[in-house]
């Protein structure tokens, strides 16, 4: 059967062009309008809701798409020929699926955008529909499925959110596979383990929750931390050769990259009245600021908006530079100083901000983290060597801009000592000596 007469492969020949996924993937929220005397609270909900709202598919975003699409169509290509095979499948005892999927995983530092490239993942699919076989029966045409994992959940509670009935987990397992054949599932996608719970015990839990899906037998693609990948790379080898064979991870983007500058003007363009930073002559400073996580970034913008709208003030880079110092953001300050030793010393800290596989350095930025701490040692420097009058100036200037200058340190007072110096202990010491001879 030709790819437009097969249903099954028919809706992913769209998606076989990367222009299509980056379109499809990308969300752009309406500028805010912001109105006098709007409260920070309301102001709070409003940027919220436009930062959720937005998504930039970078490169590395559209060709992790690119290949889970892949799969899915593949999968479909090979085991979907034809209406008449189709209807025997179904009907077979055993489900003519792989026996096993090794499935794949996304990585990748905290607020990187895991779960907001699964979202657009789920965007790009083609919708629901169905198709008609020979006989004229009507079978449903799904091409995804996500599942997320809770706080308590199970293989068997997995399962039998997947097969919308209970049962043993051989059944369950046995259930699933036909409905992923019958309603032509492409691509499965589980989301959160990393929050099951935890326990040592736990490390097993997830590792059969993520077994008895690849039972299924259809692509799948799960989402793990850092801190999970720990926990999954010290499981013994047959475990680690099925779950960790495939791994992918999404870093922080450069601060010379198009998508950086890109991903800032997209921010800038949610509240256009009130952000006028410079996406790319300030590209490399905002970046110092967020270390490049979207997550940090999301926050900085916040903090700055809220308190644009409480002061009047647009929010220029010095607005930004105000906000990194607010107490709401201290967390991504921490975040910040870690990621730094940890790409600058190497010092093997903080299992939840570096990976443990040997798949390319964490975050792939090492130079700009060393640029960045020279550029403040330099900025050190110069304040140094300031005189008391620019001092005064530069604070001044600070002041105005909304950066607020740094506090003087409480001076040390050194006691007088009334003590005799060395040499004159030395000297007594000589004469006393020359007495005794």
């Amino acid at each position: 059967m030709s790819s437009p007469e097969n249903p099954w492969t028919a809706r992913f020949i769209p998606l076989m062009n990367r222009d299509e996924i980056r379109r499809r993937a990308a969300l752009r929220h309406q500028p805010i309008t912001v109105t006098k005397g709007l409260s920070a609270t309301d102001a709070s909900v409003a940027i919220d809701k436009a930062l959720l709202g937005t998504f930039y598919p970078s490169e590395q975003c559209v060709d992790i798409l690119f290949e889970w699409v892949g799969l899915a169509n593949a999968h479909c290509s090979e085991y979907y020929k034809s209406r008449r095979e189709f209807l025997e499948g179904v009907y077979k005892p055993r489900v003519p699926l792989s026996e096993f999927y090794f499935p794949l995983c996304l990585t990748g530092l905290a607020g990187t955008g895991k779960t907001a490239l699964r979202k657009a993942f789920e965007r790009i699919m083609p919708p629901p529909g169905t198709v008609t076989t020979e006989d004229e029966t009507v079978f449903p045409l799904e091409s995804y499925r996500t599942i997320t994992a809770h706080v308590s959940s199970t293989p068997k509670d997995m399962l039998e959110k997947l097969s919308q009935r209970p049962g043993s987990l051989k059944d369950l397992v046995e259930i699933a596979r036909k409905l992923a054949y019958r309603n032509g599932w492409a691509f499965l996608c589980p989301d959160e383990f990393q929050f099951v719970t935890q326990s040592d015990k736990a490390n097993s839990q997830i590792v059969q929750m993520l077994m008895s899906m690849c039972y299924i037998g259809i692509p799948m693609a799960f989402i793990a931390n850092f801190s999970l990948l720990h926990k999954l790379n010290a499981r013994n080898q047959e475990d680690k050769h099925r779950l960790l064979g495939k791994v992918r991870m999404l870093v922080p983007e450069s601060h010379g990259s198009e998508d950086w500058h890109t991903l800032l003007k997209w921010q800038r363009d949610i509240a256009p009245e009130i952000f006028t930073f410079d996406p790319d002559s300030d590209a490399m400073a905002i970046h110092h600021l967020t270390a490049g996580v979207k997550r940090a970034l999301a926050n900085l913008m916040k903090i700055a908006f809220v308190r644009a709208c409480s002061t009047g003030k647009q929010v220029r880079l010095a607005e930004l530079e105000a906000a990194y110092k607010a107490d709401d953001y201290s967390v991504y300050r921490r975040d910040i100083g870690i990621l730094q030793k940890i790409n600058i010393e190497h010092r093997k800290t903080h299992k939840d901000f570096w990976c443990p596989l040997d798949i390319g350095t964490s975050l792939g930025i090492e130079q700009e983290w060393r640029d960045q701490r020279q550029q403040r040692v330099d900025d050190a420097a110069l304040k140094a060597a300031l005189t008391a009058d620019e001092r005064a100036a530069l604070a001044s200037v600070q002041k105005s801009s909304g950066v607020a200058a740094p506090k003087p340190r409480k001076a040390t007072v050194v006691p007088i000592s009334n003590a005799k110096s060395l040499a004159e202990q030395l000297k007594d010491s000589t004469t006393w000596f020359q007495d005794k001879l």
